[in-house]
C-alpha cells in the first residue's frame, strides 16, 4: 500500500478515488481542470487530496474522449455508507457542472475505494 494511503487510514479516514469521461476538445489544460477538483473536494468538505491524473479513453465506433481520476479522503467516518452517497452525488454534480460550464461534454463519472 503506498505511504499516503497508510496516512489516510491510520487517521481512521478512507481513501477513495473515481474517475470520469469527458469531452473538451483536444486543448483543455490540465492544470485548471486539477485546481477545479481541488476546489470542489474542499467546497464538499473532503479531506487530503491525494492525486490526479489524466488519460485517453477508446468508446464504440473509435470515438476517443478524455479521462480524469482523482484520490481523495471522502469527508465523514469510513462506514458511513449514507453519507459518502451523499457526498458522490454532490462531487459528480459539481464536476460535471463544472465540464458543461466549460463548454464541454461530461459522460459520467465511477467510484471506488482505494
Amino acid at each position: 500500500m503506498k505511504k499516503w494511503i497508510h496516512a489516510a487510514t491510520d487517521r481512521g479516514q478512507k481513501a477513495s478515488g473515481c474517475s470520469f469521461d469527458f469531452d473538451l476538445g483536444d486543448n483543455y489544460d490540465p492544470s485548471y481542470i486539477e485546481s477545479a477538483i481541488s476546489d470542489i473536494l474542499s467546497e464538499l468538505g473532503a479531506g487530503d487530496y491525494l492525486g490526479i491524473d489524466f488519460r485517453s479513453v477508446e468508446y464504440l465506433g473509435n470515438k476517443v474522449y478524455s479521462q480524469c481520476g482523482f484520490d481523495y479522503v471522502a469527508p465523514g467516518a469510513p462506514d458511513d455508507y449514507d453519507g459518502r452517497a451523499l457526498f458522490e452525488a454532490a462531487l459528480e454534480s459539481k464536476v460535471q457542472e463544472f465540464i458543461e460550464d466549460e463548454g464541454g461534454n461530461f459522460f459520467g463519472m465511477d467510484f471506488y475505494s482505494l
